[in-house]
């Protein structure tokens, strides 16, 4: 196992000493902090050896690494932790179309897990891309690469049979002083604690990047007779199913939540078969 962990990285405020204000944060498995840098949880939580992706312009290259200021507050705030392998990447600001296909270009060699980012990188068995510090288009661009990354690996792994690897994209839903506090309550306000006391969500966003993989495989199904995309989808959610119908003690529950992927999966290959070898019967009873 291993991990991949590209983010971005902004200038911060010169009003606190570690640019950005320190709070602690809630990930998946535990509360980390606190800490400046948002990508301490997601790297405390990685499974096997990390590879941390710095994206930044040259200004954040000239206060966060010349200084060598990113590495000093990751170092300490990681604590037993082990260090990841870190690569900082330029990138220019997004003010042209050249400068911003740039960026596209980048992202998309940087999420896909056959091309490594630094030498001795073990091949990544998971992706996490960070939104929380994209700034303007940077986000929408994010999602724009991953989305064209992975239409271009599963045309690579009809071909070479490498295997999957799951995109994440995550965010952090940070809040200045002054707004309401996350995990405080609605009519509660960061004035009413310390910000070392306050607690970050980080919000998993992979479903709504999930939606166009969807789209794509059903209009690849409609469109073009192909139901390998739609039938790897509908697998995977069979597998995410199971362990939430395990738990449940109504058997017939069980049948509920995986019995209508299951036909569903099986019956738009059976029709992707039927048009390709032309078995009419098929065509009209399995969809």
């Amino acid at each position: 196992m291993a991990t991949r962990i590209v983010t971005f990285l902004g200038l911060g405020s010169g009003r606190f000493p570690e640019r950005y204000e320190p709070v602690r944060y809630r990930g998946e498995k535990g509360i980390h902090g606190p800490t400046a840098l948002h990508d301490v949880p997601t790297i405390a939580e990685a499974e096997g050896p990390v590879t941390l992706v710095v994206l930044g312009t040259v200004e954040v290259e000239q206060t966060w690494f010349a200084s060598d200021l990113y590495l000093t507050l990751l170092r300490r705030d990681l604590g037993p932790c082990p260090m990841p392998l870190v690569r900082l990447v330029v990138i220019p600001k997004g003010a042209s179309t050249e400068e911003r296909w740039e960026i596209f270009e980048q992202l998309v060699a940087l999420v896909d897990p056959d091309r490594p980012v630094v030498p001795g990188e073990v091949r990544p068995t998971g992706i996490v891309v960070d939104i929380t510090h994209g700034f303007r288009s940077q986000p929408f661009f994010a999602a724009a690469a991953i989305a064209f990354a992975q239409s271009e690996r599963r045309r690579r792994w009809t071909e070479a049979k490498s295997p999957a690897v799951p995109v994440r994209i995550a965010y952090a839903a940070y809040e200045p002083s002054g707004g309401p506090g996350p995990d405080r309550g609605q009519n509660a306000t960061r004035s009413d604690a310390p910000a070392e006391q306050v607690v970050v969500p980080i919000w998993d966003l992979t479903q709504f990047l999930d939606v166009l993989r969807w789209n794509t495989a059903l209009d690849g199904l409609l469109r073009h007779g192909r139901a390998d995309d739609l039938a790897g989808l509908l697998e995977g959610a069979e597998k995410e199913a199971r362990p939430r119908a395990a738990s449940a003690e109504d058997h017939k529950e069980i049948g509920k939540q995986i019995g209508p992927l299951s036909r569903f999966r099986k019956a738009a290959s059976a029709f992707a078969e039927g048009l390709v070898t032309v078995r009419v019967p098929a065509l009209i009873t399995e969809l």
